[in-house]
């Protein structure tokens, strides 16, 4: 399952990964992939307004990760 993200000029692609756990949570990688780590049983509404309520903290935390990687690649 994965939960499509728009923003004004990109998708963000949100892979949902379920495992054995009670809370829900969301990293940004340093490439720029976003996961959504979820409880087995979570269903899929509160999955969605969890992501929907974190919005715009998934939009700045993938900005500066892409960010950062870009200027990585300029060191090298």
């Amino acid at each position: 399952m994965k939960y499509i993200l728009q923003t004004d000029n990109e998708t963000i692609e949100i892979p949902i990964i379920r495992s054995k756990r009670k809370t829900l949570g969301l990293e940004v990688k340093y490439d720029g992939t976003v996961n959504a780590r979820v409880p087995m049983r979570a269903p899929r509404e509160i999955i969605e307004r969890f992501i929907r309520e974190h919005e715009a903290w998934i939009i700045r935390m993938w900005q500066e990760s892409l960010e950062k990687e870009r200027n990585v690649g300029r060191m090298r």
